[in-house]
């Protein structure tokens, strides 16, 4: 169950990053260096949170 929840928790989560980074990448026209290590942090958090559910 544990590992189930995992999954559906980071697919969720990436796909959810992905998009919205996506979108402001699309609206700008450009990649801003600031948004990679915004993604970045919160890729580790996201990580962190896994962590505290095992």
């Amino acid at each position: 169950l544990y590992k189930s929840v995992k999954r559906a928790f980071e697919d969720f989560a990436i796909d959810g990053l992905c998009e919205e980074y996506t979108d402001k990448v699309k609206a700008s026209g450009s990649v801003p260096q600031d948004q990679y290590a915004s993604l970045a942090a919160r890729l580790k958090d996201l990580s962190k949170g896994l962590l505290v559910l095992s």
